[in-house]
């Protein structure tokens, strides 16, 4: 840690006048709270839109964006591999030119740029390396020309916006990348200030360089100078980013996979899942909350994530998975791509696990506008019509996640539900305790209406243990972290018993829930087999996983208390 920390002084030394106003935007523009927290929010993410702004260079000097490039690491086979690549490299009139010149049209796509695509192509097969250090040595075998020269004469688009329509023709200079920095972000290449009177004081002028300052174009100077051995390197521009983002904000405790951050406590609950789904489900939700809950964008499928992000998630949990495998589990904070053996990758069926679940779970499409509705306290005779629900269907990869069923306005079970919505015609449902506010009450417990609508989501996920599931999330919304810690079913030991009357909450809402899904019209109690069953794996072995899952939260606050 003294020696991390000691280099990482040396670097700010060496880069001092980058750090310096990159530190003073950071802390001009970003609310007092970011400034000393360790808990990483999208305040601390400073330079991942350099980075994705930070064209890979191919050899021959032609350049592609970083989100192209990852969209083709992810790809399975060659020539998918190959499709993307002539996609961003090969030009509009390059297409034209194939098109218009019958079976010799492959021929007239430029050998410069089909030689750059085949070495590109067999270099991103190998999965179990840094994406963001490309340095091609091999040649694809036969049988993978054969495939990529069938690429070559079937490719049928061109990207929207490539590097080279930005920058000019392709070379290897790296002014070129400076040049696509500042012409796509709209920031100067260079720090130097405006104009500013003769009597300015320092810190006038300071403020100017301040207010000129653009993390991008900083970015791009920080990879110049190294490259060109004034300085030291800081490696790729993954890394790059990590390294710049740790020198500007010094309490920041992240952990990065390339240039894609995650906090210790997302890191930890992911490294205490016991399956795929339970590793990348809090590292994912937090790009969810970033780039489509708060900005209210539509995400449908992982294919709506940012290509470098779905990238460094699948990297995330590969490394994870391994490590828990061989019992290190500990060591899963100190990922560094910089070191070969810890670039690791999933197998395509683990990788098609990941964006099967996280699309079903999260991609609910069409449906989405009737759940952000129902989070909202709303009449179900108020409750709009979507108008959504019918509209292109075949866009749709995965199968749409039912609705939530409209929480009825009513605080007396015998009162009879209002008449049901047209999608609800065949459904006979109980009416449920909700309070002026719109959240659920069951025994004098308030379950707030979004939770319940995730609990609800939960259970219809899965027919055989989604009451299991609904019943450990609902555990979490009604019981303190305090009580988990403190208390236990038996009330044994050190610890005291749960709260009877918060367990009877959870059952009942739970009944409530099996009514809804199941379709059963009216509320069902549960067994005491079915009762006896849920109990054990909610309170004993899931109470059991979140006191191993706080006790490992705090050693993490401790750890990053004195790291910082």
């Amino acid at each position: 840690m003294a020696s991390k920390r000691t280099a990482l002084h040396s670097l700010m030394n060496e880069y001092k006048d980058e750090i310096d106003l990159a530190r003073k935007k950071f802390r001009k523009e970003q609310p007092e709270t970011s400034h000393e927290s360790v808990k990483t929010d999208f305040t601390h993410i400073i330079f991942y839109e350099s980075f994705e702004s930070y064209p890979i260079t191919l050899e021959g000097g032609f350049k592609i964006f970083p989100k192209r490039w990852a969209l083709a690491f992810l790809q399975p086979d060659i020539k998918s591999t190959a499709e993307i690549l002539c996609e961003s490299i090969f030009t509009m009139d390059d297409l034209r030119k194939r098109n218009s010149s019958g079976d010799d049209g492959v021929k007239k796509l430029p050998n410069i740029k089909k030689i750059a695509i085949q070495r590109a192509a067999k270099w991103l097969m190998n999965k179990n390396q840094d994406p963001w250090s490309f340095k091609p040595s091999t040649w694809p075998n036969n049988e993978e020309k054969e495939a990529i020269a069938e690429t070559f004469a079937t490719f049928n688009r061109i990207d929207s916006i490539q590097v080279h329509e930005i920058v000019g023709n392709a070379s290897d200079n790296d002014d070129d990348d400076d040049a696509f920095v500042a012409n796509a972000i709209g920031a100067q290449s260079s720090l130097t200030p405006p104009l500013t009177p003769v009597n300015a004081g320092y810190e006038d002028i300071l403020e100017d360089l301040v207010l000129d300052f653009s993390y991008c174009s900083s970015f791009a100077k920080v990879i110049k100078l190294g490259k060109s051995g004034k300085r030291t390197y800081l490696g790729n521009p993954a890394q790059t980013a990590k390294k710049l983002t740790k020198m500007v904000i010094l309490q920041n405790n992240d952990i990065f996979v390339d240039a894609v951050q995650f906090s210790y406590h997302r890191w930890a609950c992911a490294v205490l899942g016991d399956t795929i789904e339970e590793i990348v489900e809090p590292l994912f939700r937090k790009y969810w909350k970033i780039d489509f809950l708060v900005p209210e964008v539509p995400f449908r499928s992982m294919d709506d994530l940012s290509p470098p992000k779905v990238l460094a998630l699948i990297r995330a949990v590969a490394w994870i998975k391994l490590l828990k495998a061989e019992g290190r589990w500990e060591d899963s904070t100190g990922f560094d791509s910089a070191i070969p053996d810890h670039n690791v990758y999933l197998s395509t069926p683990e990788i098609n696990q990941i964006y099967n679940y996280i699309s079903i779970k999260y991609g609910s499409g069409p449906c989405r506008p009737l759940v952000e509705e129902f989070e909202k306290p709303v009449s179900p005779k108020s409750q709009p019509a979507d108008p959504t629900l019918q509209s292109e269907p075949q866009q749709m990869r995965f199968t749409c996640i039912v609705p939530p069923t409209p929480i009825m306005t009513s605080a007396d079970r015998n009162v009879s539900s209002p008449s049901p919505s047209p999608s609800m015609m065949h459904l006979t449902q109980p009416t449920i305790p909700v309070n002026a506010q719109g959240n659920v009450k069951i025994r004098g417990h308030t379950i707030k209406s979004s939770a319940w609508t995730e609990a609800i989501k939960r259970f219809r996920m899965d027919e055989k243990s989604g009451a299991e599931k609904a019943g450990k999330f609902l555990f979490e919304e009604i019981f303190r972290s305090e009580e988990i810690q403190d208390q236990n079913i038996s009330g044994r030991g050190s610890r005291e018993q749960f709260n009877q009357n918060k367990m009877e909450a959870l059952f009942e809402a739970l009944e409530y829930m099996r009514s809804i899904v199941m379709r059963q019209g009216n509320i069902v109690p549960w067994t005491k087999s079915e009762k006896k069953e849920l109990t054990t794996k909610i309170f004993t072995e899931h109470a059991n996983y979140l006191r191993r899952k706080l006790k490992v939260q705090a050693e993490i606050s401790r750890q990053a208390n004195a790291f910082t």
